[in-house]
């Protein structure tokens, strides 16, 4: 009970993370074009989801106890979030990425992927660990790529989208087998190289609850992180193909471009000698 006490005292307003989601959320329904007609409920949960993670007691055990629970996070905030933030963004001129329009989508994977796979890399690791700053850069610079990569999918019409099919599948495939690497190589890595989970600080009193009675060892936590990895990655990848295909599906140009193929081969099976 007191450990349990001393957890759910670690409730607390991350300033950095309140302010970004205040600055997202101002230019979101303050800009011309940026909030797409009718819309916003995605992108506020979006936010309310970005700051719930930061806010709550589960952040405290992300950063002192468990690398499972922080690989939660960081999924959460690198796909799950920014995939709700970029279904409602609208047609604005000021969403186009930079370069040419065949470039784009490629540069949008390259930039959110990367930026992904560079706060894991040990030394960089354990510094966000150790320094509150470099923890916000990572968490801030995660959701901003994460925004980038969906974009090309999930964003409004522009030179820079690409169709479902094929470009999406083999888009969110790429990811997905990318996501797949970055989980297999957490789960096998030597859990040495994340020296701050080996003598975590234990300010709230729970570290031998959770390593006896629960036998999350740290190898255990080690491996437990990269499966939750991998497959809540492939589940956030996943819920987006299925959401982009909704959106193709119910498109009223799409409506209408099936519309004429399907009378098109009408007439072409009418032609037909019987």
């Amino acid at each position: 009970m007191q450990s349990s006490a001393s957890l759910a005292s670690a409730w607390s307003l991350p300033l950095p993370i309140l302010l970004f989601c205040v600055v997202l959320g101002g230019l979101y329904f303050s800009v011309p074009g940026v909030r797409a007609k009718g819309r916003g409920a995605y992108f506020l949960s979006g936010l309310f989801l970005l700051l719930l993670t930061y806010l709550s007691p589960f952040d405290a055990l992300a950063r002192q106890y468990l690398l499972c629970v922080d690989v939660v996070e960081r999924v959460t905030v690198a796909l799950f979030v920014p995939w709700l933030l970029a279904a409602d963004l609208g047609p604005s001129p000021r969403l186009r990425t930079p370069g040419p329009a065949k470039l784009q989508p490629m540069l949008a994977w390259l930039g959110g992927m990367g930026v992904l796979a560079i706060w894991y890399l040990p030394s960089i690791y354990n510094a966000t660990l150790a320094h509150p700053a470099l923890r916000y850069a990572s968490i801030l610079t995660s959701v901003l790529a994460g925004l980038w990569f969906w974009l090309p999918l999930v964003g409004p019409e522009g030179p820079g989208k690409i169709s479902p099919v094929p470009a999406g599948n083999w888009y969110l495939l790429a990811a997905a087998i990318w996501c797949s690497a970055l989980g297999l190589g957490l789960a096998f890595s030597r859990p040495s190289l994340l020296d701050l989970y080996d003598n975590p600080q234990d300010t709230f009193g729970i570290l031998n609850e959770i390593r006896g009675p629960f036998r999350l060892t740290r190898a255990a936590d080690q491996e437990t992180a990269g499966l939750l990895f991998w497959v809540g990655s492939c589940t956030v990848l996943l819920s987006g193909v299925m959401q982009m295909y909704y959106r193709w599906y119910v498109d009223e140009s799409m409506k209408t471009k099936l519309s004429v193929h399907a009378a098109v081969e009408a007439k072409k099976t009418e032609g037909r000698p019987s």
